[in-house]
């Protein structure tokens, strides 16, 4: 370890010392005992490293897993990350009410893209905090899951390509094998994805479009509810609310729609005492 690291990690020790109520001094005297007993042991007070050099790369298969081994050859660490259209899902850095992101009930999530006007109605019996967080982490998978069919898909027609060339015909079965290969990786790709989209029915939305999300400006608990079945009515009538809004786009996918029957009961309620100020 180089001594500006050791010394940050003896620092963060002796805070955490003193927070447990212990005197900052014993842990330097922890410190030189250790010292004594290493230089006794023969083993070198400090080890002064070289910093490691890395080079970010795109990771597009096996041409850039060769590159890699190049770049690796010249003493350089290369740092790979997968290419996606969509750009990552966001941090969070702003922190919702606590009230609010660690109670359940029903929430609105609101597309972050400018200009985009969707909003997607759901509910939650644990913290809201959590789901909205799970919408982003299933946006980020989806994301990265597409691109991988994408770069796929890319590599069957590149092998098509070549298969096609008189010129490479003894390669045909090798190729032919390759291609077997990423056709069961395609796939299972595939189901992969389609196993995210249906945790998320937002997060599919925001990927179809590639919009983005972020929960600090988009997300919203509209009714703070523990109750199941109140719950469900509550979530109902938000969705019903959201389709007759004509300003604004309901992302809510047709399984999660209400029924012609119960809107008109909705409807009825909510001219009386549903209204989002007699529930909250």
């Amino acid at each position: 370890m180089e001594q500006e690291a050791f010394d940050s990690e003896i620092n963060i020790i002796k805070q955490v010392a003193v927070n447990n109520g212990y005197e900052g001094t014993m842990v330097d005297t922890l410190v030189k005992v250790t010292r004594r007993k290493l230089d006794r042991a023969g083993v070198s007070k400090m080890q002064t490293k070289e910093p490691k050099k890395f080079r970010r790369m795109a990771y597009t298969g096996g041409t850039s897993e060769a590159l890699m081994n190049d770049v690796k050859k010249a003493g350089i660490n290369p740092a790979p990350y997968t290419i996606g259209k969509l750009g990552r899902a966001l941090t969070n850095h702003k922190l919702t009410p606590r009230h609010d992101a660690m109670s359940s009930g029903v929430y609105r999530l609101q597309c972050s893209s400018p200009g985009c006007n969707g909003e997607y109605i759901s509910r939650t019996s644990r913290a809201a905090a959590e789901r909205w967080k799970e919408h982003e982490d299933t946006k980020r998978r989806i994301d990265n899951v597409s691109a991988t069919i994408q770069q796929i898909t890319m590599d069957l027609e590149e092998i098509d390509r070549l298969m096609a060339d008189d010129m490479l015909a003894p390669q045909r079965p090798l190729l032919g094998r390759k291609r077997g290969e990423l056709k069961k990786v395609l796939e299972k790709k595939r189901r992969t994805l389609s196993s995210y989209q249906h945790q998320s029915a937002f997060a599919k939305q925001l990927v179809q479009e590639e919009h983005e999300f972020r929960s600090a400006e988009g997300a919203r608990l509209i009714h703070r509810e523990e109750r199941f079945f109140r719950l469900v009515g509550l979530e109902a009538l938000e969705i019903f609310l959201s389709e007759e809004n004509p300003q604004v786009t309901t992302l809510n996918d047709k399984s999660e729609r209400v029924s012609p029957l119960y809107k008109r009961f909705l409807e009825w309620k909510n001219k009386n005492d549903f209204s989002e100020s007699a529930v909250t």
